[in-house]
């Protein structure tokens, strides 16, 4: 687990005591350099393993409040959906955004698919686009004129 001794989590500190969205919250924590650090040099595994840690128990202060969305974050940033997807299941009652700022991570780490089929005969070019995303909405494009 990580050692949240040795962390300065005075800027992300700063960023949630002023943070008046989730939005905000994640946008700033994204740049922040200790975020940085931990998904630089700390394994998803054992990030995951912090949070579960750091969730399990109400914060007793403002540090405490805020390490779960710094290990959020930092998460995101090693883009190992996966382990991002198992922290968004994590049930927490003391953490207020933890689920929404999960999620919102999560969609935005998994981009659009693009499939391409052919189709004799439907278009000009016989090619249209199927374009799924993580909300299931699916969008047909034709790539030409129908015939």
């Amino acid at each position: 687990m990580i050692d949240l001794s040795k962390i300065d989590l005075s800027g992300a500190e700063e960023t949630f005591a002023l943070a008046n969205t989730p939005f905000f919250l994640m946008k700033r924590l994204r740049s922040d350099p200790a975020v940085l650090q931990i998904a630089k040099c700390t394994p998803a595994q054992e990030i995951l393993e912090s949070i579960k840690s750091a969730v399990a128990e109400a914060p007793k202060n403002l540090r405490e409040a805020i390490f779960p969305y710094v290990c959020l974050v930092a998460l995101s940033l090693k883009s190992e959906s996966a382990a991002l997807k198992e922290a968004g299941a994590i049930q927490t009652n003391h953490f207020d955004w933890y689920s929404y700022v999960a999620s919102v991570l999560f969609e935005e780490g998994n981009p659009s698919k693009v499939i391409k089929y052919s189709l004799p005969g439907y278009f000009q070019d016989n090619q249209v686009s199927i374009r799924t995303d993580s909300s299931s909405s699916v969008v047909i494009i034709g790539s030409g004129q129908r015939r």
